[in-house]
C-alpha cells in the first residue's frame, strides 16, 4: 500500500484494512518526512485497530491477527 502527499483517505484506510484481513502482515510506504510519517503510522494504527511492527526509511510494517483463529498464519511471539 502506498501512502501518497494527500495523506491517509477513506480509501487508501480501507485499502490497508482489506490487505491486513488477507495478509495480516503488510508493508506502507510513505512519502511524507518523518514527523509526518510517525503521525500518519499512528493514525493508521487507530483507525486499522493494528500495530505497527517497525519501519525502515519510508515503509512502516503494520500486523494486525485475523479474528479468526483457524486462519491464522502468524502467531505473534509470547512477551
Amino acid at each position: 500500500v502506498h501512502v501518497g502527499k494527500a495523506g491517509l483517505s477513506e480509501e487508501v484506510v480501507a485499502q490497508v484494512d482489506r490487505a491486513l484481513e488477507a495478509h495480516e502482515l503488510i508493508k506502507v510506504r510513505f512519502v511524507a518526512g518523518r514527523e509526518g510519517r510517525e503521525a500518519l503510522i499512528r493514525d493508521l494504527e487507530r483507525r486499522t485497530s493494528s500495530s505497527s511492527v517497525g519501519s525502515v526509511g519510508h515503509v512502516g510494517i503494520f500486523f494486525r491477527p485475523r479474528a479468526d483463529p483457524e486462519k491464522r498464519r502468524i502467531e505473534p511471539p509470547e512477551a
